[in-house]
């Protein structure tokens, strides 16, 4: 169906794009109409998603995170799906450590 954008602030107070896609598609939306086809982004970072994308191959398959990334790398621009592992029960996702580590 159709997919409706919207200019967005992220939590950081950066100005961004909001859509109702899936993540591929963000990817696709971007490299077609955010960015000169001359000036593609230099990479694709997709993520920092909840839980894990690791192990059997189904699961890759069916992960946006990870869908975002060979969406880009299929259009010739470096990419990078991350995610975390799930906490400990009680526990909350380490969102600054996972950041420092992307970035890393």
């Amino acid at each position: 169906g159709d997919l409706a954008v919207a200019a967005g602030t992220t939590l950081g107070g950066h100005p961004g794009t909001a859509m109702n896609g899936c993540p591929a598609d963000t990817v696709v939306y971007a490299l077609a109409s955010l960015y000169p086809a001359d000036a593609p982004p230099h990479v694709v970072l997709s993520g920092i998603n909840e839980g894990q994308n690791v192990s059997r191959p189904i699961a890759t398959r069916v992960s946006g995170t990870v869908g975002a990334a060979r969406t880009a790398g299929r259009n010739g621009i470096p990419a990078l799906a991350v995610s975390q592992g799930s906490p400990a029960p009680g526990g909350s996702y380490e969102y600054a450590t996972a950041v420092a580590t992307t970035l890393d």
